[in-house]
């Protein structure tokens, strides 16, 4: 059940001004019901994500959705759904899909980090904005600082405890660190920015994530990321987010950002 009166991830996560489900809390659910469907098996990689129609709250009343998850081998393929209902509360249809996954179940092996690339020498304070199409509050605002060269760019993130995002709700902590993927992306989006005149871009999903040592609390971390292909409003990144110890937290390949304001429109 979706809380957008109360879930830090909703109340501060909004897109033109309704709050909406990040796409790593989506990528969270479905970690978290493959591992029950497994019997706790943990997941190596996330991929084939998609957001098929993105999960928006218009008021603050509870929304309540479901993860349908299927073991196929070694796989647990996922699916976020709600019912869609009218104005007047009633159900127009059952079990709409909203976002998609598959789970790849893993053997609990360490992620192999790519070497780091030399670090570039001029970083930028990141400054997130209070009044945009996309809203991101202060538990989202782990990127402190960015880089952007020609054809890739950097980010430096601050991890913050897991319970910041999801205050409230009780657990063990987050399979996915949500809150350091968002600022991956936001990385990402930061580079669109620059080089694509002021180009404001939402994630639309990602080919692969592999998931590897979970970060520490205020651990700082660097995310290199380089853009793979630019489409007619739509940008594709693969990106590595290391540890203070250069070990791999987590990488991504074929991030889908997509333009939904700016750039020169």
């Amino acid at each position: 059940e979706l809380k957008p009166a109360s879930d830090p991830f909703l109340v501060q996560h909004r897109f033109r001004g309704k709050p909406l489900l990040p796409i790593v809390m989506a990528a969270e659910a479905f970690a978290e019901a493959a591992a029950l469907v497994s019997g706790g098996k943990p997941p190596a990689a996330i991929r084939e994500v998609d957001v098929v129609e993105a999960v928006r709250c218009f008021s603050e009343q509870p929304v309540p959705v479901r993860i349908a998850a299927e073991a196929t081998g070694t796989s647990v393929v996922c699916r976020l759904t709600k019912d869609f209902v009218n104005r007047a509360g009633q159900r127009i249809e059952k079990d709409r899909v909203h976002l998609a996954g598959v789970v790849d179940l893993g053997d609990g092996r360490p992620l192999a980090a790519l070497p780091m690339p030399r670090r570039p020498e001029a970083w930028y304070t990141v400054e997130y904005p209070e009044h945009i199409v996309i809203y991101h509050g202060p538990v989202l605002r782990r990127l402190k600082l960015a880089s952007v060269l020609e054809e890739e760019g950097w980010g430096w993130i601050v991890a913050a405890p897991w319970q910041d995002l999801v205050a409230g709700r009780k657990g063990k902590g987050l399979i996915v660190p949500a809150a350091l993927l968002d600022a991956c992306f936001y990385a990402c989006g930061i580079y669109l920015w620059v080089k694509d005149d002021g180009a404001v871009a939402i994630p639309q999903g990602f080919q692969t994530l592999r998931l590897g040592r979970a970060p520490r609390p205020e651990e700082t971390c660097l995310v290199y990321h380089r853009r793979a292909e630019k489409n007619e409003g739509h940008s594709y990144f693969d990106f590595t987010l290391y540890g203070d110890d250069g070990a791999a937290i987590l990488q991504v390949e074929r991030y889908h950002a997509v333009v939904v304001g700016g750039g020169g429109e």
